[in-house]
């Protein structure tokens, strides 16, 4: 299923992810996954569309070693940051990924187009 969405995910963001390190397999095999397939292919658009490098790393997952599922979260292994921070940050990286489609930006963060306006002009988010 992981190789299933990467491939997925890297053609909707046209990013050229390779492949999952054999750590963060291993976390996404330890996983409870109570959300089943649906919140896997959530974890893994997440980290496709956040991640930095071309092999998804443990960083880039929304889940640390151990942790069971506990519903909706935002997790940052490098850093602590507030949740509005976290947002902004995505945001802003999913705009620079799609040349600032926000029909599209909207779509992949799952909100409708006026919220994301809205949140571009509340965090004052400017094209660079």
């Amino acid at each position: 299923m992981v190789g299933h969405f990467l491939r997925k995910y890297n053609r909707v963001d046209n990013k050229k992810i390779k492949g999952v390190s054999n750590q963060a397999l291993k976390l996404l095999m330890d996983y409870d996954w109570p959300g089943n397939v649906r919140e896997l292919e959530n974890v893994i658009e997440r980290a496709i569309v956040l991640g930095e490098g071309d092999i998804l790393l443990p960083r880039d997952l929304s889940l640390k070693a151990g942790e069971k599922s506990s519903g909706s979260r935002v997790t940052s292994s490098s850093m602590n940051i507030s949740l509005a921070e976290a947002e902004k940050r995505l945001i802003k990286k999913t705009l620079k990924l799609t040349h600032w489609n926000q029909t599209e930006v909207a779509t992949l963060l799952g909100v409708h187009r006026n919220t994301l306006r809205r949140k571009i002009k509340y965090f004052k988010i400017h094209r660079e």
